[in-house]
């Protein structure tokens, strides 16, 4: 008998655990549709010259005041990429603050900015942002020194076509960026 009952608690455990998997999805896949729909509406507005198509949400970064989001895109034939900052609401409709921009593809990486402020009560948080698309597929690292000599090591997987940080609470610009290759050696510098 006991037998059974460790089996019906297995079975019990099991359907719990799914059912919250299930959940979750369900939640993940529901923000993202109206991620989606809220970055095409701004879009529209903001650049409507451009047919928007193709658009990926490349990462998004949750924080207490909104989330920041990198995208790729095609617009009129063209990759684009493009930083957002959403306010924190129930229905993710506000954009704060965007920059969208070509992609380089020129260049062995892409590297696109975007600095402001996310509001905290009533202070300003500054953060910069930065990321971009790896063309140069030698690119396994990134050595990032900023102005006030901090620096932070970006590691790749072998298929990542897209990189992005995130510093928060720091005015300091961005001195260099190095991109290296799997033995740590140096391969190519921004700014050259």
């Amino acid at each position: 008998m006991s037998n059974y009952k460790i089996l019906f608690f297995l079975v019990l455990l099991s359907l719990m655990v799914t059912g919250c998997s299930t959940t979750e999805a369900n939640q993940t896949r529901e923000k993202l549709n109206l991620l989606d729909s809220t970055i095409r509406t701004h879009l529209s507005k903001e650049h409507s010259t451009l047919k928007v198509s193709q658009l990926k949400i490349i990462s998004m970064i949750e924080t207490p005041e909104g989330d920041l989001i990198q995208i790729l895109f095609q617009g009129n034939g063209d990759e684009y990429i493009g930083f957002l900052q959403i306010s924190k609401n129930i229905e993710f409709s506000d954009v704060v603050f965007s920059n969208i921009r070509p992609s380089n593809k020129d260049t062995p990486f892409d590297v696109h900015f975007m600095t402001s402020f996310m509001k905290k009560s009533n202070e300003e948080i500054p953060y910069i942002f930065l990321g971009g698309v790896i063309n140069d597929k030698k690119i396994k690292e990134m050595q990032i020194i900023f102005d006030d000599t901090a620096i932070v090591y970006l590691v790749f997987n072998e298929h990542q076509e897209s990189y992005n940080y995130v510093r928060i609470g720091s005015k300091a610009g961005v001195k260099q960026i190095i991109a290296k290759d799997n033995s740590g050696k140096g391969l190519y510098s921004y700014p050259p």
